[in-house]
């Protein structure tokens, strides 16, 4: 872990010295400041460069953290609120140091409020309130099961990316839309108290198939949900005895079982053998993601 961390932070080193290499670069360092001044300004690559040159007692940093940022402002989706970076009165940084590396790691521009001369001792006072959620924001905005959803939306980016990421909020309200159909059904039908049968990875799966088989999705779960009257040939069957064997055991993956869980799902769309796809196939994966236009894999 200590490796991987030291690893990326070199290559976040590497960017920064690329972007100060610029001929173009004329950006002083910060300077201390006597009083508390506030402004608003567009900061570049450039700048964001030379400002952590004085970043010399912060927190850790997140690599995650950073380029789930870099997204939003690559895509332009970056934008101006209440929350600037706030510097100290002898110049270094006591907030903002995320957002500064992501700037550089984007190569984008973005519109910041800037807080200098800021006595060193409030250090202790900032981030101490209590952060707003995504789950919050859906549930301000009159939506219900908030937590639920985003766990479900966490479980579809883990099966389409194949890692764990730190979710922006642009990348949350993307897969909202995207996902909208499936997040209504499964906020209607999935009204049980959280367990091992519907836990995230599972209804996740099942709301990513919903936009290619709304009706199967809905007729599966159905039958899976409350195990009654299933053939032990039913994949339904078969996924339900499986997810309860392996939560005592806890021997797979959250991934791996959002794909058992599509792979279910096929042998009902297509009519397959229950041997054939059960084991988690990663064909499973593709036959339901050709309705994002995602393209397969020849890896």
């Amino acid at each position: 872990m200590a490796h991987n961390k030291a690893r990326n932070m070199k290559k976040l080193e590497q960017q920064r010295q690329f972007v100060l290499s610029a001929p173009t670069v004329k950006t002083e360092k910060l300077q201390a400041t006597s009083g508390v001044q506030t402004s608003t300004l567009h900061i570049t690559p450039q700048m964001a460069a030379r400002w952590l040159e004085t970043n010399t007692a912060n927190r850790d940093l997140s690599q995650d953290r950073v380029e789930s940022y870099a997204r939003d402002m690559a895509r332009g989706a970056w934008r101006l609120n209440n929350q600037g970076i706030a510097i100290a009165e002898n110049g270094v940084v006591l907030d903002g140091q995320h957002r500064l590396w992501a700037v550089v790691l984007s190569g984008a521009t973005i519109e910041s409020l800037l807080m200098t001369g800021l006595a060193t001792g409030v250090r202790s006072t900032i981030d101490r309130l209590r952060p707003r959620s995504i789950s919050d924001d859906i549930a301000i905005s009159g939506g219900k099961k908030g937590q639920h959803i985003v766990a479900w939306m966490r479980s579809i980016d883990q099966l389409v990316h194949r890692e764990t990421r730190v979710l922006s909020s642009e990348d949350m309200a993307i897969m909202l839309t995207l996902h909208d159909a499936g997040i209504q059904w499964a906020v209607k039908a999935c009204t049980t108290k959280r367990s091992a049968i519907n836990s995230a990875p599972i209804i996740g799966a099942m709301v990513f198939a919903y936009s290619t088989e709304p009706t199967a999705v809905e007729r599966f779960w159905l039958r899976y949900s409350s195990g009654a009257a299933l053939a032990e040939n039913a994949p339904e069957y078969h996924l339900r005895k499986f997810v309860l064997e392996s939560n005592r055991k806890k021997i797979i993956s959250r991934r791996d079982l959002s794909v058992k869980t599509l792979s279910a799902l096929r042998i009902v769309v297509a009519g397959e053998s229950i041997h054939l796809r059960l084991l988690g196939n990663e064909k499973s994966f593709w036959f339901f993601a050709r309705k994002f236009g995602i393209l397969e894999s020849t890896d």
